[in-house]
């Protein structure tokens, strides 16, 4: 139950890897030339874009959210003295990269403490509504927290944002897979996430949502020829040979800031193989399976004496959070897995004062894995 740190593939998922990873061993050129045309890029990619109801030419494929957010915190073009502004229980590669940039350039990066517990999403939203600052230029926050599992008013933040002209920068690493997301309808400027936890895709799969208008506000971080940056090569020309020049056509995004997508033909084809896994049970299905059953895990937590649960119910999906009176969350971690065979993760921001073990329950668990881990925790109080 650790979906949040990584989801394991299914056998049709590894096997898709496998196929073309072999397909690339047994003739590399032929491979690279139908990995790398512009054609099947785009095809590819438009399976990842409509998984995120995002248009293909404002995606870029990742390894995952930490280098999508490395991608962003050094490449966005903001005027000196500009203010980043996020909070205290992000992961920590959503905020060391601007702390990095703020620490070799003209910009500040603010942390909120972040209200734990707060119970609807009215009051988050006036949470951030209220820290914005005249300084302020991007508000970077997560879809759901990673560590007490809050599904955040994405789309109400973004619209208090923007009306401030301000840039939301969302680490979406949680959400997809566990919920049906549309950044068409969250309104974001830039969505990061990963396609290897509760999506299950090939680890080191992640993709990056650009909204064109800041598309040339946003230096890529790898650059291996000049397309996306340059209109001319290095000898001067405004074409290169066709075997350097097979980004030309790609989609849009894809051109500018993809630029070791070479490597990445294997992975890519086993999270396209785990998102049509997920399509064909039916996202709405799987993210009420996941809610009903994480809904199923708190109400049981809360109605055992010595429990604290982090989770608030209002903003809850698959991210259980909670802590047992008397015990450090890393001995019930311990307790779950070599008593029943249960993976979760200790969410650790002591200085915050912050630390529980966390459980994600998914469409691949059942009721009955559910009932063992309430069972064991109440044995644990």
């Amino acid at each position: 139950m650790n979906f949040g740190t990584f989801g394991p593939s299914t056998c049709t998922v590894l096997a898709a890897e496998q196929r073309v990873r072999r397909a690339m061993n047994e003739d590399f050129s032929r491979f690279f030339e139908a990995h790398l045309d512009a054609g099947s890029v785009r095809k590819r990619l438009n399976a990842v874009a409509g998984f995120l109801d995002a248009a293909v030419d404002d995606i870029v494929w990742l390894s995952g959210t930490t280098e999508a957010m490395n991608v962003v915190a050094r490449g966005l073009a903001l005027p000196p003295g500009a203010e980043i502004l996020t909070h205290d229980h992000e992961h920590p590669a959503g905020v060391y990269p601007w702390l990095y940039r703020a620490q070799h350039g003209d910009v500040s990066v603010r942390q909120l403490h972040y209200p734990t517990g707060s119970g609807t999403a009215e009051e988050v939203l006036q949470f951030f509504t209220d820290s914005i600052g005249p300084a302020t230029r991007v508000l970077s926050f997560s879809h759901v927290n990673y560590t007490d599992g809050s599904v955040l008013p994405v789309a109400a933040i973004c619209r208090m944002a923007c009306e401030r002209g301000v840039i939301t920068v969302v680490d979406g690493a949680q959400a997809p897979g566990m919920l049906r997301v549309s950044v068409r309808d969250l309104g974001c400027d830039i969505y990061a996430t990963s396609l290897h936890k509760w999506t299950s895709g090939i680890y080191g799969s992640g993709a990056l949502f650009v909204r064109p208008q800041l598309r040339d506000k946003l230096d890529p971080l790898i650059v291996e020829t000049f397309h996306g940056f340059s209109e001319k090569t290095r000898f001067g020309e405004r074409s290169a040979p066709a075997d350097l020049d097979f980004r030309r056509e790609w989609p849009c995004a894809m051109r500018r800031m993809s630029g070791l997508f070479t490597y990445a033909g294997p992975q890519l084809a086993g999270t396209l193989a785990a998102i049509n896994e997920f399509e064909t049970v039916g996202l709405e299905v799987v993210e009420r399976e996941t809610g009903r059953l994480g809904d199923r895990l708190r109400e049981g937590l809360q109605s055992i004496a010595g429990i604290t649960l982090h989770t608030p119910a209002a903003m809850a999906a698959g991210i259980t959070s909670f802590e047992v009176a008397g015990l450090d969350p890393s001995q019930v971690a311990r307790r779950l897995r070599e008593d029943i065979n249960v993976v979760g993760r200790v969410i650790d921001h002591s200085p915050v004062g912050f630390k529980a073990i966390r459980l994600c329950t998914h469409v691949f668990n059942t009721e009955n894995i559910v009932d063992r881990v309430l069972e064991r925790v109440e044995s644990l109080v």
